[in-house]
């Protein structure tokens, strides 16, 4: 499945924050976020939300039906 996400640059205005969430993170994802925030300029709580939100549309396209391991291809236009 492929999955195109359009960016604007940062997170839609209309999206209401929530409480700070504490995760537990392997240090190959925390290196990954933090050089794409680096190359990008958004900041990481940007890159997370963005990657989540990515994943949680590629669920419910499944009709909430994971598979493990996830797998995400960028699609380049």
């Amino acid at each position: 499945m492929y999955i195109t996400v359009k960016f604007s640059g940062a997170m839609p205005r209309s999206t209401s924050k929530t409480k700070p969430v504490s995760l537990r993170l392997s240090t190959e994802v925390r290196e990954r976020v933090k050089k794409l925030g680096e190359d990008t300029g958004l900041i990481q709580a940007q890159l997370y939300d963005l990657i989540l939100r990515a994943g949680c549309r590629a669920i419910a396209e499944e009709d909430d039906q994971i598979s493990i391991p996830l797998k995400f291809q960028i699609v380049k236009k």
